[in-house]
């Protein structure tokens, strides 16, 4: 009987020993390309103010549609002009005496999107002819983002497990097979967005008007093995 029970807790033991927590090595992969942009994407807001919020429709609505006649004879088509917003209110100015009434305001947020970039300085001109046009941003943009991160993601990967070899191999251990996989979220601040805004007949012939940088980062853990 004591023999019978010490042969289980041996088994047990060895059972334990087994399916005891399973050491990992966590890292991250990332990849990068720099590409010449193959379109543009200008963030920009209408605003008029006048007197009365009728009159303030009324001019907005007018400029609206003379800023999308302007776009459209550049060779935009009128789907590449997009509203996304719509605000109106009260315009207030500063006064020795602190905020005052100065009218009615209507504002329209657009995104102005270029396909062609033949058609980017005809634009960038339209847009700075017009004095109720205020520009908050310039994205240039790739038509084939989507397919570039496939191949950026599978780059990512691969640094992460050549990272993770040669930590494991630091410490006498090999790398398993993968446990966790996971894409980190990218960096909004950088990622699509124009570093190099350069027109290029300021610095001559030739010359880029800008890039696109593209990112991507995975989270991979894999198995430690002992060697």
């Amino acid at each position: 009987m004591r023999l019978l029970l010490l042969m289980c807790c041996l088994a047990t033991v060895a059972m334990a020993a087994q399916t005891g927590p399973r050491r990992s090595i966590a890292v991250t992969g990332t990849a990068q390309a720099d590409l010449a942009p193959d379109g543009v994407r200008w963030t920009v807001s209408l605003r008029h103010v006048a007197k009365d919020q009728p009159t303030a429709r009324a001019e907005h609505r007018a400029g609206l549609a003379a800023l999308v006649k302007a776009l459209t004879a550049i060779g935009l088509a009128e789907a590449e002009v997009q509203r996304f917003a719509t605000l109106q209110g009260v315009e207030w100015v500063s006064a020795p005496q602190g905020q005052v009434r100065d009218g009615f305001y209507q504002q329209t947020g657009l995104r102005v999107v270029v396909k062609d970039l033949a058609h980017m300085e005809a634009v960038q001109d339209a847009l700075a002819a017009d004095p109720a046009v205020t520009v908050q941003d310039m994205v240039f943009t790739r038509s084939d983002e989507a397919a570039q991160r496939v191949t950026l993601r599978t780059q990512a990967l691969h640094a992460a497990r050549v990272k993770a070899v040669a930590m494991a191999a630091a410490l006498d251990a090999v790398v398993g097979q993968p446990r966790s996989i996971a894409e980190a979220q990218p960096d909004a601040l950088w990622s699509n967005r124009a570093f190099n805004s350069t027109v290029a007949d300021e610095v001559g012939p030739g010359a880029s008007p800008g890039a696109v940088r593209l990112s991507v980062s995975v989270d991979v853990a894999f198995d430690l093995v002992p060697r």
